[in-house]
């Protein structure tokens, strides 16, 4: 009689917390090949038992079972699996996961830069933050950081400013996930890149509390309308709740307009145009958020692009820090 675990998670997954609350109601599955119950338990990094055994929900047609519980936010967890009528234990090794709270950023470049480091990678702080691409088997790497408190590269401010300002968060784990796609435009990522973004609510078990749009450059350079640009930031709205089970009130959808380009096809209307659906979509609908536009930020020199400093993408990273902060009440 074998189990196999956790065949609905990648290894590494961080489960979103629920709302204004400190855990995570975990859900995680295995397939079996034996005859019955199964029990199951939480084990913490060391294999130390966490939880009492508990009997998980069997599918007996399909083989496979399910076991869902309460989980306090931290790193890092695994569980265990036994038949009832056979004490062997099975023992996730090869899956450990962490409760915390998801921030998936996307978009085009400049939602790239927010993920360049400018700071040692070996200055550490002990504070649980961290980044992943969706395709990533080899687990989140840690946030580095030279100060805490300096505001630092784009997700270290993002982080820093979460931390350093949410004492009730205590050492939640903060894991952030690039979904960037350079020179995309919005139809695009409604025809093409939507793929990475399911992707990566996989990586998140299924749940991301936000979701952070920075785009819109080649939309500017395309000529995209107003009304078009709307309707279409809408429609990815709309996908990105059904990718989850939350509402307009527990899941946002952050916006960062768009500042200045420099392609020979740009106009100020078209600038203008992209910009100004930005700013009335995160003002006028449930759900959304305006967070900043690249213009408060400084710029690198090729005018376009956030630059890699605390003044550029540091600072970006702390506006939307601000805006978490207060839709978290914290």
């Amino acid at each position: 009689m074998t189990i196999t675990l956790s065949e609905n998670c990648l290894n590494y997954t961080i489960f979103q917390t629920t709302s204004k609350a400190n855990y995570s109601n975990v859900l995680l599955q295995g397939v079996y090949d034996g005859v019955g119950k199964i029990e199951c338990c939480v084990l913490n990094s060391n294999g130390a038992q966490l939880t009492p055994w508990q009997d998980a929900t069997l599918f007996a047609t399909s083989k496979y079972f399910t076991y869902s519980f309460p989980c306090s936010a931290g790193l890092w967890y695994k569980y265990a699996a036994r038949y009832k009528n056979n004490q062997a234990t099975k023992v996730s090794q090869n899956f450990v996961f962490g409760v915390g709270l998801n921030i998936l950023i996307a978009g085009q470049s400049n939602a790239n830069e927010m993920f360049y480091f400018i700071t040692p990678k070996s200055v550490l702080t002990t504070y649980n933050r961290f980044y992943q691409c969706p395709n990533s088997q080899q687990g989140p790497l840690e946030i580095p950081t030279s100060l805490v408190g300096a505001a630092g590269d784009g997700i270290v401010g993002i982080v820093n400013a979460i931390t350093l300002q949410a004492d009730s968060l205590g050492f939640m784990p903060i894991q952030l996930i690039n979904c960037a796609s350079n020179g995309t435009s919005i139809k695009q990522y409604l025809n093409d890149r939507f793929g990475d973004l399911t992707k990566a609510f996989y990586r998140c078990g299924g749940d991301v509390r936000y979701v952070v749009w920075i785009q819109g450059e080649d939309d500017i350079k395309l000529h995209t309308s107003y009304q078009e640009y709307y309707n279409c930031l809408k429609e990815v709205h709309r996908r990105l709740i059904a990718l989850t089970n939350r509402d307009n009130d527990t899941f946002k959808f952050i916006i960062v307009s768009t500042g200045s380009v420099n392609y020979p096809e740009a106009t100020d209307a078209s600038n203008d145009a992209i910009r100004r659906a930005q700013i009335e979509y995160a003002n006028n609908e449930d759900g959304a958020i305006y967070a900043g536009s690249l213009r408060d930020v400084k710029l690198s020199s090729d005018g376009m692009h956030m630059e890699r400093s605390a003044l550029g993408s540091g600072a970006m990273g702390v506006k939307i820090a601000t805006v978490i902060l207060d839709d978290l009440k914290l």
